[in-house]
């Protein structure tokens, strides 16, 4: 491992490959290649961000490598590497990989320059793999896309050669979308909390794929065609419903299996009542003014701060739609003795159009030829008081 990391800083590795040891996965793109015979290393240079005081450019490092020892036991001395970072309590996630197998992540960050690292071991069937992502120096947009790319080389991995997917086992038996009201308090950025009530969505295809939100504009096929969180295979048998979901960028799947039946409204899952929701006939026109709206506020022993949105939308019986909006914030700071503040606030601008809606879409056309697809479903059955567009709870005015 100490000879790949010294590699890491002197070699100019060739073109990138697809494969390694028997694995196959997508390589992310313009990283350069090393393969050595502990294991597969690609690198990249990190450009430092713009305008955040003294330009610091960092460097980014994958390695994968086939382990001969139970992932346990590999994983153990994976994570040892690099030594700066051993020591750090690591955030732990375990789960299923798309495959059906074994997967463990651990993220550390910490030492001195600046290191973060993600750690994977997956198994399936007996094959085994172990990936390592660190990043040096970590500018915020260029490591953000760093790690972006090493979820979807992740998710590429390919233990068995079979491509990675949620396989549903079979039919499925249900179909429709679903929707529950979930309230609760959460803390906010401002040292205070927010109350919060979302409508929850599932939808389910007969295929035995589902997904934890409104029927996407594009289809649930299509939008998990690459799995990506939310994204599942579901199995019902008598009165119990296994799901396998996708719960992070990584593809770390989780399985549950909960007691189902049905209900006058819908579902009962796991002793919740989720709601069917009817989608909208084609051709479908609204008349009025929706509203969504979101305020944020707290403070802590020197500062406070606050935030707030609004956004509305007019649709009309004869096809036409307009939006607009504004956003604003504040904070304040008190330090030796004296106080500081700012407050800021702007519009959004106007726009307008023709608008389509049918089944779960609605379609948003402008006067420059731009299209935008919403998902949309009624919040209350039978009524247009609350309409939830792409997963904002906007409130008839």
């Amino acid at each position: 491992m100490r000879r790949l990391l010294l590699a890491f800083l002197i070699a100019a590795p060739p073109a990138l490959a697809d494969s390694f040891a028997g694995l196959s996965f997508d390589p992310p793109p313009g990283w350069q290649r090393q393969e050595q015979p502990g294991g597969l290393m690609l690198s990249r240079e990190l450009p430092a961000d713009a305008g955040r005081g003294t330009p610091r450019p960092g460097r980014a490092l994958i390695l994968l490598t086939r382990p001969s020892a139970d992932l346990a036991t590999a994983m153990a001395a994976w994570v040892r590497t690099p030594e700066q970072l051993a020591q750090d309590r690591p955030r732990v996630r375990e789960g299923e990989t798309l495959g059906g197998g074994r997967m463990r992540i651990e993220e550390r960050s910490g030492g001195r320059p600046t290191m973060r690292a993600i750690h994977i071991g997956m198994e399936e069937a007996g094959r085994r793999a172990l990936l390592l992502l660190v990043i040096v120096n970590p500018p915020r947009e260029a490591s953000r896309a760093a790690r972006e790319e090493f979820a979807a080389m992740v998710r590429s991995l390919r233990l068995n050669g079979d491509a990675p997917a949620l396989t549903p086992p079979g039919p499925g038996r249900l179909e429709g979308h679903f929707t529950r009201m979930q309230t609760g308090i959460r803390p906010n950025a401002f040292g205070g909390t927010d109350f919060t009530a979302e409508m929850q969505s599932l939808t389910f295809a007969p295929d035995g794929r589902f997904i934890a939100d409104p029927p996407p504009p594009e289809g649930l096929a299509e939008a998990c065609a690459i799995p990506r969180a939310g994204c599942g295979s579901y199995a019902v048998s008598g009165g119990t419903i296994v799901l396998r979901e996708v719960e992070d960028e990584f593809g770390r799947v989780s399985r549950r299996s909960v007691p189902i039946a049905a209900a006058p409204s819908g579902l009962t899952i796991d002793g919740e009542t989720w709601r069917r929701v009817e989608p909208f006939a084609p051709g479908t026109r609204l008349d009025g003014t929706w509203r969504y709206s979101f305020a944020s506020s707290g403070s802590t022993g020197f500062s406070s701060g606050s935030v707030a949105v609004e956004r509305t939308l007019a649709l009309s019986r004869d096809g036409s739609w307009r939006r607009t909006g504004w956003a604003g914030g504040s904070s304040t700071t008190e330090t030796g003795g004296g106080r500081s503040g700012v407050t800021t606030s702007a519009p959004r601008r106007e726009s307008s159009g023709r608008y389509d809606l049918s089944g779960h879409v609605l379609v948003l056309r402008d006067a420059a030829g731009g299209e935008e697809r919403l998902s949309i479903f009624r919040g209350d059955a039978d009524s247009d008081r609350l309409l939830v567009i792409d997963g904002s709870n906007y409130l008839r005015r």
